[in-house]
């Protein structure tokens, strides 16, 4: 958990801060389409300025006790596997197959693909490929289609997954913006 301190110092609590996975298991009464809207919102906001996020996944989504989202970077992990520590970011799952290829690729295309993942776990409580390990679900993305070969869970209203389909074109060209992911979800609440 981390921590928020307000401006001025001492002018107001310091508000503790949980992931978004934990928030929405302990808040099952949770608004899911509202949630998704307030971050597309939010990332729509920064991409304004052309500067992607660059690591949105659900450790950089934290909530605080008034259910406001904040968003972080909490940088990578080490995935072990076989005795050897082989650099897997834990956000592998929400990677765009172009980052997985190549991390300099971080663009505002690559955060729409992230995006979609995120909608996928708020839906679902499950990341995408969450069966398989680190490597098998990297090799997955990059070889398999992306994303866009998971089966829609019945959870995901057939509407939002058409979306989250476009959001995962394997042309970064072709994936919408944030703004038009904004639009469209405000039509589907």
């Amino acid at each position: 958990m981390g921590q928020v301190l307000t401006t001025p110092a001492g002018a107001r609590p310091v508000q503790k801060l949980l992931s978004i996975d934990f928030y929405n298991s302990t808040h099952p009464e949770v608004d899911k389409m509202e949630q998704i809207v307030r971050m597309a919102e939010a990332l729509a906001r920064i991409h304004e300025n052309r500067t992607p996020h660059g690591n949105f996944w659900p450790a950089n989504v934290q909530v605080d006790q008034d259910g406001r989202l904040h968003f972080t970077n909490t940088g990578n992990y080490q995935t072990l596997l076989h005795a050897t520590y082989i650099p897997i970011p834990a956000s592998y799952a929400y990677q765009s197959p172009q980052v997985l290829e190549e991390p300099s690729c971080v663009s505002l295309a690559s955060d729409v693909y992230s995006f979609a993942c995120m909608m996928y776990k708020i839906f679902t409580g499950k990341s995408p490929y969450n069966t398989l390990s680190p490597v098998q679900g990297v090799v997955r993305i990059i070889r398999g289609g992306g994303h866009r070969a998971l089966a829609r869970p019945t959870q995901i209203p057939a509407s939002l997954w058409t979306l989250m389909v476009e959001c995962w074109s394997l042309s970064p060209a072709h994936r919408p913006s944030m703004a038009q992911v904004l639009r469209r979800l405000r039509g589907l609440r």
